[in-house]
């Protein structure tokens, strides 16, 4: 038995089939998930011109298929750009289909590159994911104080998180 691989990655090329079977032999992958809506994502990751989200997002889940190792995503969650209903509506959609073992969110902590990106209000984490479970998109709870937690898909960590099917309207 050799070393473990991990791999931390933005996704950016995992739509190639070349790049799912290099990364398929790791034994733990993090991807970067900001947003599953273009011009969110464009906003909080500014990413080259030439990417698209739509196929990082089915690169994503056509790796989860192939993957015997732990996936895990994580979440930066800015003011006013990503934190907003819809916007975590649709994230929590896309983690429900992807089936990470944890989703990760976190919130700025450090001074960032950009001045306008600060964390969401205190009151809109905690009341907003509330919101999201009474939609039985996700439950997501935050605590205070947490600049990470987990939210996983699969099991209940009373206290911390829990999750429930997307609704089916």
């Amino acid at each position: 038995m050799g070393p473990k691989i991990a791999v931390i990655s933005n996704g950016s090329l995992v739509h190639l089939e070349e790049v799912r079977g290099d990364l398929a032999s790791a034994d733990w992958v993090s991807f970067k998930g900001d947003a599953v809506n273009e011009k969110t994502w464009r906003k909080v990751d500014r990413p080259h011109r030439s990417l698209k989200l739509a196929k990082i997002v089915s690169g994503m889940l056509a790796f989860r298929e192939i993957l015997a190792g732990v996936l895990v995503t994580e979440t930066m969650l800015v003011s006013g750009v990503n934190d907003g209903v819809e916007q975590l509506r649709e994230l929590a959609a896309f983690l429900w289909r992807l089936q990470p073992a944890v989703a990760y969110l976190a919130v700025p902590a450090h001074p960032p590159a950009e001045r306008w990106v600060c964390p969401p209000r205190m009151r809109r984490r905690s009341t907003e994911p509330t919101r999201l479970s009474e939609t039985r998109s996700t439950g997501w709870s935050f605590c205070p104080g947490m600049r990470a937690m987990p939210f996983r898909p699969r099991r209940t960590a009373k206290g911390i998180c829990s999750a429930s099917p997307p609704s089916t309207r």
